[in-house]
């Protein structure tokens, strides 16, 4: 099976965090730059990974089963290229069903970042549950992929952290217009900072 995914490395440095994309969101997106900005200051390791998917008309022709199944495949494979860890992994949406592949894989002193993770149908939410290690979610309260963000078992994951944003989509738009997504991702930022700084290892 082809790989769907194309791999970027930045400056490298100890700690390394992994950007996984969203099915049409890549990682220069503006949802990613505030862990891109938290990287930097700290002088982490940075690989980018932008997926494929959305280019490869057979697979989005398959049944949802059948690309559920190729998805976590995909996330296997790229961990073999990776390592197992520890990382800091940030994945959007689609990345976040990757990062659902990975769990129980990777080394238990890596941190998740779940970004408008897919909740709806995926089975994500039973990975989450048995992911060990903290977790940031971040969501919008007008995405309908994350349907199952209100519910008590995601509001009670072990080791996670909630976010959610009042009035933004799937794609983090708001209808009020790009300087409250502006501001939104400022916050995001501290968030961000913060949660790094109290979960990082000692």
């Amino acid at each position: 099976m082809p790989l769907r995914w194309s791999k970027i490395s930045e400056e490298v440095g100890e700690d390394r965090m992994i950007l996984l994309s969203g099915l049409r969101y890549p990682t220069d997106r503006p949802m990613f730059a505030p862990a891109l900005a938290a990287a930097h200051r700290r002088g982490m390791g940075v690989t980018r990974v932008d997926f494929t998917f959305a280019d490869d008309a057979g697979f989005l022709a398959k049944p949802d089963v059948e690309q559920l199944a190729l998805v976590a495949s995909e996330g296997r494979a790229l961990l073999e290229a990776l390592g197992a860890g520890p990382f800091v992994l940030v994945g959007k949406s689609l990345g976040t069903m990757i990062m659902g592949a990975m769990v129980g894989r990777v080394d238990p002193r890596t941190r998740w970042v779940w970004l408008t993770p897919a909740l709806n149908g995926t089975g994500l939410l039973a990975q989450m549950s048995a992911c060990s290690g903290s977790s940031l979610s971040v969501i919008g309260s007008e995405d309908g992929s994350v349907g199952s963000t209100r519910s008590d078992e995601y509001l009670s994951l072990p080791g996670m952290t909630h976010f959610e944003f009042a009035g933004f989509n799937h794609t983090w738009n708001h209808p009020e217009g790009a300087a409250v997504e502006e501001r939104s991702l400022a916050e995001i930022g501290r968030i961000f900072d913060q949660w790094l700084d109290q979960t990082a290892p000692h």
